[in-house]
């Protein structure tokens, strides 16, 4: 009898036991939420479900955040209050005590994590997804409360940014977080808002210092794992390249100095001859018009064009934004200058100047360079002269036909693509889509310059080294010819 007893107490304990565990499972278990809050349920029970499925959170089970008081989700809908969510400090609590510091010191110190950051959506910048969504899903805090036509386009309180589409591509905290704040928790007041552009336009830039980190490698592109990403003016270089342009320069200002030189002291030597000046109008008022506004046009997109690719210093003379500004309006006149150009010659015929063919061919290219080579410390005549017919000597033609008919489009082409940066592709062929077209400009540029450094000293190999310069003033065209000796003639 005590046996069957003993029995009968075991089983009863048995299925006590197992009832309270099963009780307990069915507290513990998790519910299926999805089968309401799905992307395709109505519009109180709508849940992100295909972005939880990819943020960071995935993997957490909805009860771990939302409580489950007794017969929270027995009602539906749901009846949600403040206690309804486990706050962040759960999990991540240790990092919280950072966060906190930084957010307490910036200008959102009475915000709660949830109120800027979406819990069901949140995601780690993934290289996979395009710039624009990157961006979009880490701005998408601060437009909650920010209004959309205000950050979205970089409207309203960014007017002094170039570029504005662009920079729309960035994450807010890249300028509204000091680069002392690990974690970008710290919010800064608009005013004190970064509106430095070498933090990121600089081949030592502080910003991409931050987010991407130093690259050791040894490589002559200046941060290339910013290049890896986009391409930014006055960051992102090629040493080697800009050392042999600069080196151009130099030798081209070497070389007209030099040549100055050795005129002056072979000019010095030579007797003196008396000679007649002769005097002839070839430079039309549109021509010369034209000439000086090109001049003015290229000294400026020269000297804002370098400052912007070489980026860099704080409170330059010169910002880098008011580069940028004057050098796209100065190119946008310069390109107009040149139509007119286009259209003028030929109107006039003057197309056939720069187009047409040289006088004497190879032959007269040769013999002008070895005019200026040789002739022209002896004092010899010039081998060709201007007429109104024809203004260039053989050498001139080439270059200024290269110049005005290739290189000038190459760079005005380029240019007006970087005028719509926006509306380039990311990649183009592997690399940042811009940085073919700033390659193609920079370089273009490159050349413009070094003609007009030497377009300025060969303007002095006139009979006078004024000559010419006048003739760009007044229209006429100034020569020596020399005076006959006294007897010579018929008797």
């Amino acid at each position: 009898m005590r046996k069957h007893a003993a029995v009968l107490v075991a089983v009863i304990v048995a299925v006590l036991l197992g009832v309270v565990w099963a009780e307990r499972d069915a507290v513990a278990a998790p519910p299926d939420c999805t089968k309401c809050h799905r992307d395709d349920a109505t519009d109180n029970a709508k849940f992100p479900l295909a972005d939880y499925g990819k943020s960071v959170h995935a993997k957490v089970e909805c009860t771990l955040c939302h409580r489950r008081a007794e017969g929270f989700f027995d009602v539906v809908p749901h009846k949600k209050t403040e206690d309804d969510l486990t706050g962040c400090r759960a999990c991540h609590g240790q990092n919280l005590k950072a966060f906190n510091k930084e957010l307490q010191s910036g200008v959102h110190g009475d915000l709660k994590c949830n109120e800027c950051h979406d819990a069901h959506s949140m995601t780690l910048a993934r290289e996979t997804e395009e710039r624009a969504v990157r961006t979009k899903r880490a701005n998408a805090g601060c437009l909650k409360c920010h209004a959309q036509q205000d950050l979205a386009g970089l409207g309203k309180g960014h007017e002094w940014l170039p570029s504005r589409e662009r920079h729309a591509q960035m994450r807010c905290i890249v300028c509204h977080a000091p680069l002392g704040s690990e974690h970008d928790h710290e919010i800064v007041a608009k005013a004190g808002a970064s509106r430095g552009c070498e933090g990121c336009h600089s081949g030592k830039a502080a910003l991409v210092g931050k987010y991407l980190g130093t690259d050791d490698r040894s490589t002559w592109i200046t941060n290339p794992l910013l290049f890896e990403k986009a391409y930014v003016p006055g960051a992102v270089r090629h040493r080697l390249v800009d050392a042999i342009v600069l080196a151009i320069f130099g030798l081209t200002i070497v070389g007209a100095l030099s040549h100055w030189l050795l005129r002056t002291l072979a000019a010095a030597r030579r007797p003196k001859e008396a000679f007649e000046v002769e005097s002839s109008f070839m430079y039309p008022r549109g021509l010369r018009i034209w000439h000086w506004t090109n001049a003015a046009l290229v000294l400026g997109l020269a000297i804002t064009g370098l400052r912007i690719h070489f980026g860099g210093r704080e409170n330059p003379i010169l910002s880098f934004e008011g580069s940028f500004n004057f050098h796209n309006i100065a190119g946008v006149i310069l390109l107009v200058t040149t139509l007119v150009f286009y259209v003028r010659n030929a109107k006039t015929g003057d197309v056939g100047m720069y187009l047409g063919k040289p006088q004497d061919g190879i032959r007269g290219l040769v013999r002008q360079v070895g005019y200026y080579l040789g002739g022209i410390f002896r004092g010899e005549d010039h081998p060709y002269h201007a007429t109104r017919q024809r203004r260039f000597n053989p050498l001139q033609q080439m270059t200024y036909a290269s110049i005005m008919y290739g290189l000038v489009p190459l760079i005005a082409l380029s240019g007006i693509v970087l005028l719509f940066p926006q509306e380039v592709p990311d990649r183009i062929a592997g690399r940042p889509g811009p940085w073919w077209f700033a390659t193609a400009h920079y370089l273009g540029g490159a050349g413009l310059v070094a003609f007009l450094l030497g377009h300025l000293y060969l303007a002095t190999t006139g009979d006078r080294a004024s000559y010419l310069y006048k003739g760009m003033i007044d229209g006429m065209h100034r020569s020596h010819v020399r005076k006959k000796p006294h007897g010579d003639g018929a008797k």
